[in-house]
């Protein structure tokens, strides 16, 4: 039996009949048509939940609506490359100054446009070659041009991290820094420049490198150097021993006030405060998500993975359905996470809930997250050896 012919009974809310798609954001969904005058070339543009097409499949490349703008890359009467940011009526509220006619794309390019990164707290970063770091708000302004910052970050909690050079006249030498510290959203540093690392805010927390040692190489320190987390303020609420390895650790920052780490070989968890809260006993562990993450174990001599809460306790046992670890999609989102078995070949997906049951079977080629009571799926139709895709309501 086909795959089309299994699904025939799938209830979609939006037929297939797109090349790509994303889930909604903001009651807009990006959705991708491949050009017909150039068939090797995708045009991206928006629907509303019901489907219509709101703002025209005319993009080369575009991201999600955030803060109720997206960024988009387009060329101009003249052919060059621009980007710029749109609002839900597709009026171009920003357009950069500079050209971007070396970028290279593809179609799974289609959620980067270069320069120009998605708002968080009314900001928007933007950087490009001999342009830039700056922020613009919501309205297209540039809100933060600071000559001085050289690096940034875009913001999280309330602040981002800014780096600037810093030349220091020391005994015997002269030494030139990038040191980071972090602005609020009206450019002010409110924590000094001094960290050698630092790293996005979560849960009112963040991990430094804090430089206490100028006469050895930043490639030194960047090894020798212990963690410590800091508050919004900047004070250290806790170092965190050397033994522990925090390196790996996903964009180094808590999740849901968890911080994972290794230690011996195997991994736990810190708390906000440092003090570890689930000891560390497991080969492979995820960051923690609406109260969950994946671990790796081993039954019957098979690699599996399975769900703890946050006391550490096995929630949901082991499968082989449950996406590996480093697959974001298995993270729980709004009380699902993507599972996938392999049918004829070929990877299908479907979802469980916080219980582990199976709520979605696995008969979908690509899935999405439930956002805004729809996901976007993707399947080969009949006579056809591509997905196309449309959007399930949530069960």
């Amino acid at each position: 039996m086909c795959l089309g012919q299994s699904e025939a009974n799938i209830n979609f809310v939006i037929k297939p009949q797109y090349d790509l798609a994303s889930d909604f954001h903001e009651g807009f969904a990006r959705i991708g048509m491949i050009n017909p005058k150039d068939t090797n070339q995708m045009l991206f543009g928006y629907i509303d939940t019901t489907g219509q097409i709101v703002i025209p499949c005319k993009y080369l490349l575009a991201r999600d609506f955030s803060e109720g703008l997206a960024a988009v890359f387009f060329r101009d009467e003249w052919g060059n490359g621009r980007v710029g940011y749109i609002d839900k009526k597709g009026e171009l509220i920003y357009q950069a100054d500079f050209k971007v006619d070396k970028f290279i794309f593809g179609w799974a390019d289609s959620e980067q446009v270069p320069a120009l990164s998605d708002f968080h707290n009314g900001r928007a970063l933007i950087m490009h070659e001999g342009y830039g770091p700056v922020f613009i708000d919501t309205k297209g302004k540039v809100a933060i041009n600071n000559k001085k910052i050289i690096k940034a970050r875009g913001f999280s909690d309330g602040l981002a991290v800014a780096g600037i050079y810093i030349v220091q006249k020391l005994p015997g030498y002269t030494r030139s820094e990038t040191f980071y510290g972090y602005i609020d959203i009206r450019g002010n540093f409110v924590i000094t420049p001094q960290f050698l690392e630092a790293h996005d805010f979560s849960d009112g927390v963040a991990l430094v490198k804090k430089d206490v040692s100028p006469k050895k190489s930043r490639f030194l320190l960047a090894n020798e150097l212990p963690y410590d987390i800091i508050n919004n303020k900047g004070k250290v609420l806790k170092t965190i021993p050397r033994d522990f390895d925090t390196n790996y650790a996903e964009q180094k920052k808590f999740m849901e006030g968890m911080l994972r780490f290794q230690a011996n070989g195997v991994y736990g968890f810190f708390d906000k405060a440092g003090n570890i809260v689930i000891k560390p006993q497991f080969k492979n562990v995820s960051n923690f998500h609406e109260g969950f993450a994946r671990v790796e174990m081993y039954q019957d001599n098979k690699q599996v993975f399975g769900y703890i809460n946050k006391k550490g306790e096995l929630a949901i046992q082991g499968n082989e359905y449950i996406l590996p670890i480093g697959k974001p999609d298995g993270d729980f989102k709004n009380g699902l996470a993507q599972i996938r078995v392999t049918k004829n070949f070929a990877y299908r997906y479907g979802f469980i809930d916080t219980t582990g049951k199976i709520v979605i079977e696995p008969v979908h080629s690509d899935i999405g997250f439930f956002s805004e009571n729809l996901t976007r799926v993707g399947n080969v139709q009949t006579n056809s050896v591509f997905n196309k895709y449309g959007y399930i309501q949530k069960p």
